[in-house]
C-alpha cells in the first residue's frame, strides 16, 4: 500500500476511534446516565479543527492529481469533497449540542443526542464512501510516480501546506480523549458493580443475576453451615457462615475479582 494512503487510511482508522467514544456517550445518555461534556467538548475540539486543517487537504492533493489523471472518474468524487463543507455545518451543530449539554450536564435531551447522532452517522457514512470510491479509484488509477509525488508532499518536513505541528497536538488531543474514556468507564463499571451489589439481597437475588447474564455460576447454602458457590455442581468457592446477603456479596465480589464474570447487564 502507498504511504500516503496508508496514512489516510490511519487517519480514518483514528476518527472511526473517535467517533466510537462518542457513541458510547450517546448510549450512556439513551441509557438515562450522564453524558460526559469534558470527553465531548475535547472531542469536538478535534473534530472542530483537524479534519479540516490536517486530514481534508491531504485528500485534496489526492483528489486534485486524480483529477488531471482520470477526470472523467473523479467527476463522480465531486459530491464527496463537497460533504467536507457539510461535515464542517454538522460539526458547529454538534459544537452547539455540547455547549449546552456544558451548561445542563443533566440534561442530555433527545434533542441534543439526536445532534451528535446525526454528526456521527454523517460522519461514518463518509469515510466509508471515501475509502470504497474515493480511496479505491485512486489506487487503481494513480502511477507509481504519482504516488511518489504524493509521498513527498505528505512526508516533507519542509513543506508548508501541512500543519506538522497540529498533528503532533491533536496525536496528543486524541490520546487525552481516549485516557478520559477510559477512566469513565472505569468509574462506570465500578458504579455499576455497586448497584449491582445493592440488588443481592440472597441466594435467589444472585442466582436470578447469574441467569440474566448467560453465567454458569451459582450460589447454594449448604446444610451443614455456609454457602458454595458453584459452576457445573463444582464448588468454586466456599462463602463461612453468614447472611444470606453477605453471602451473595461474597460471592459476586470474588468472581469480579478474579475476572471470571465478564459482562453483567446493569
Amino acid at each position: 500500500m502507498r504511504d500516503t494512503l496508508f496514512l489516510l487510511r490511519l487517519e480514518h482508522g483514528n476518527q472511526s476511534k473517535l467517533l466510537g467514544l462518542i457513541e458510547d456517550q450517546l448510549a450512556a445518555g439513551d441509557a438515562d446516565r450522564p453524558m460526559d461534556p469534558e470527553l465531548l467538548s475535547l472531542a469536538c475540539e478535534y473534530f472542530s479543527d483537524y479534519p479540516a486543517r490536517c486530514h481534508h487537504p491531504k485528500e485534496d492533493q489526492v483528489y486534485k492529481l486524480l483529477s488531471k489523471r482520470d477526470p472523467e472518474s473523479c467527476a463522480s468524487l465531486r459530491d464527496l469533497l463537497a460533504e467536507h463543507r457539510q461535515l464542517g455545518e454538522l460539526t458547529d451543530a454538534f459544537a452547539g449540542a455540547v455547549r449546552q449539554l456544558r451548561g445542563e450536564p443533566q440534561a442530555g435531551s433527545s434533542n441534543t443526542r439526536a445532534v451528535i447522532r446525526d454528526f456521527t452517522d454523517h460522519y461514518r457514512r463518509h469515510m466509508r464512501d471515501e475509502e470504497e470510491r474515493f480511496f479505491r479509484l485512486a489506487e487503481s488509477r494513480l502511477s507509481k510516480d504519482d504516488w511518489d509525488t504524493l509521498d513527498f508532499a505528505m512526508f516533507d518536513r519542509d513543506d508548508p501546506l501541512f500543519d506538522h505541528a497540529a498533528e503532533k497536538r491533536f496525536s496528543v488531543l486524541s490520546q487525552q480523549i481516549e485516557m478520559l474514556a477510559d477512566q469513565r468507564r472505569a468509574r462506570q463499571s465500578a458504579f455499576d458493580a455497586a448497584y449491582r451489589l445493592r440488588g443481592l439481597s440472597g441466594i435467589e437475588s444472585f442466582n436470578e443475576l447469574m441467569i440474566s447474564a448467560a453465567q454458569p455460576f451459582r450460589l447454594a447454602r449448604f446444610s451443614e453451615g455456609g454457602y458454595g458457590l458453584e459452576r457445573d455442581h463444582e464448588l468454586v468457592f466456599y462463602v463461612p457462615e453468614c447472611s444470606a446477603e453477605q453471602a451473595a456479596w461474597c460471592a459476586y465480589c470474588y468472581l469480579c475479582g478474579n475476572g471470571r464474570l465478564g459482562h453483567v447487564p446493569g
